[in-house]
């Protein structure tokens, strides 16, 4: 999730020709890195130079609420590098200790020697690989920020602070969700109250101060709305809203029990952490990270919204 208007985010590598061909000149930055990507823009911006993506004049897109970039460029300038192999149809990308394989078609990834389910397999598209950002970029523990006015990706490392992964502690630089109570509503009333119904379990969550949470509130007065939702990253539960919401994106590291809007039109609940770019929406009351995990289960959960 979390899922932009921003923008959970997706690489493109070129296909190469020959099995396990490396990538050369590899930028090895010890220093801040910024990556800014414009979605149909063939260039990127690396640390204020502008440069092509590549020769081809591939462009960063969005298919199915899921932003592709180029992997190879971006890859690169990460401080990373990529090979492609083409008999088994796998692209390894390695940065400093991480390795990250994946093989077109399968939402089966490797992270080192862990499995991760990714909700968008990659794919080849104008003979192009299309890769998940999103995924990538927590792995090798950059922060992504998704601008939805500007359709602009920023990868980001802060050389001061490179604690990002979603494995690791919450950075102090971040916005804590569950330590900001002033953002949540004041009155854990009855009508800040939302109800999450997983079959027979129902949990209560508190309403956020925020525009997403209040057109939510609004939309769910009218009926409850039932949702199929889906794992992420081994953090979170994922579906669709069917319908934007406005958004107030910020950078946050999230907690298990948070609830968040990612890219203006999909309901995420978290069960571990993340820092990623959000609309915060409410947290649930009550209930410790392992009952979370337990009640949300394994794959896909049909949840439902409604107001107390």
């Amino acid at each position: 999730m979390k899922k932009l208007s921003i923008f959970f985010l997706v690489f493109a590598l070129t296909v190469l020709s020959s099995t396990g061909c490396s990538a050369q000149n590899i930028q090895e930055n010890t220093e801040d890195i910024k990556i800014i990507l414009t979605i149909n823009k063939p260039t990127m911006i690396v640390n204020e130079e502008e440069k092509s993506i590549d020769n081809e004049g591939t462009v960063p897109i969005i298919v199915n609420d899921r932003t592709l970039l180029p992997v190879r460029a971006v890859t690169e300038a990460m401080g990373g590098s990529v090979e492609w192999n083409e008999y088994s149809r796998t692209v390894t990308l390695t940065k400093n200790e991480e390795t990250i394989k994946l093989t077109i078609d399968s939402e089966i990834a490797l992270l080192n020697s862990d499995e991760k389910i990714l909700d968008t397999a990659p794919t080849i598209i104008n003979d192009r690989t299309m890769l998940p950002i999103r995924f990538i970029a927590e792995s090798f523990c950059f922060n992504v920020e998704w601008d939805g006015q500007t359709q602009e990706i920023t990868i980001l490392q802060d050389s001061t602070n490179k604690s990002n992964s979603p494995d690791l502690e919450q950075s102090s630089t971040s916005p804590d969700m569950s330590a900001t109570e002033e953002n949540l509503t004041e009155e854990n009333n009855m009508e800040n109250t939302l109800l999450i119904t997983i079959g027979d379990e129902t949990m209560t969550a508190t309403l956020a101060d925020t525009v997403g949470a209040v057109a939510l509130k609004d939309l769910l007065s009218e009926r409850p709305i039932t949702i199929d939702m889906r794992d992420y990253g081994g953090f979170e539960k994922v579906g669709s809203l069917g319908q934007n919401l406005p958004a107030d994106d910020t950078q946050t590291t999230t907690q298990a029990g948070d609830i968040v809007l990612y890219q203006g039109n999909q309901i995420v609940i978290f069960y571990d952490s993340n820092s990623w770019s959000y609309t915060r929406l409410g947290k649930i009351n009550n209930f410790t990270q392992a009952e979370l995990k337990q009640i949300l289960g394994d794959g896909n959960v049909t949840v439902t919204l409604s107001m107390d």
